[in-house]
């Protein structure tokens, strides 16, 4: 609010990862169910793309997993395919890729329409390692933001890939230090 960081009162404000998508969704890492996390991280779209790839789905992705382990077993062992990775794949044209990233995108846009309709903000970040990657992911949040937010809300505010990555929290948390320090 008019450049001042919102704590909350027990520090947690902006923590928007843990607002509850779908009560009957799965489990977080929290240990609520349907959090926006479990729908629209880099980890969820990368588990979405394997599982899709393991199914049968045909992907640019698949030369990253490993064939299945043993005759009988039809699960792969490969190293986790990184939201980064289906967001590379979705801008090449990858349609698995773009159908994750977009399902990805559904939740994040609906996640961000209810900040904007709530908080009213004049911007939206769109951060961490999928953040960076310039592809139709912000687009496509963009989209289904405008769907959800109110009209008067959404007209002011602009929605944009974060600069700063997997640092971005370090970042903050350095800059708290020095703005307390420097009062």
């Amino acid at each position: 609010n008019d450049g001042v960081l919102m704590n909350g009162s027990s520090y947690s404000a902006g923590e928007i990862g843990h607002v509850v998508m779908d009560t009957a969704g799965p489990v977080c890492g929290c240990g609520k169910r349907g959090c926006l996390q479990v729908y629209s991280s880099g980890t969820a779209m990368g588990a979405r793309a394997a599982a899709r790839i393991d199914s049968g789905q045909a992907s640019s992705l698949a030369a990253q997993l490993s064939p299945p382990v043993g005759r009988s077993s039809s699960a792969r062992t490969h190293p986790r395919i990184t939201g980064e990775a289906v967001c590379l794949a979705a801008t090449a044209g990858d349609e698995l890729a773009l159908e994750c990233v977009a399902e990805a995108a559904h939740f994040l846009g609906l996640g961000a329409a209810n900040i904007i309709t709530s908080l009213n903000p004049d911007k939206v970040v769109i951060g961490g390692p999928i953040g960076l990657v310039d592809g139709p992911l912000v687009d496509l949040i963009r989209e289904e933001a405008a769907l959800w937010a109110m009209p008067d809300a959404f007209q002011v505010v602009t929605i944009e890939r974060g600069q700063l990555g997997d640092y971005v929290g370090a970042l903050g948390a350095a800059c708290r230090v020095l703005d307390n320090k420097l009062r």
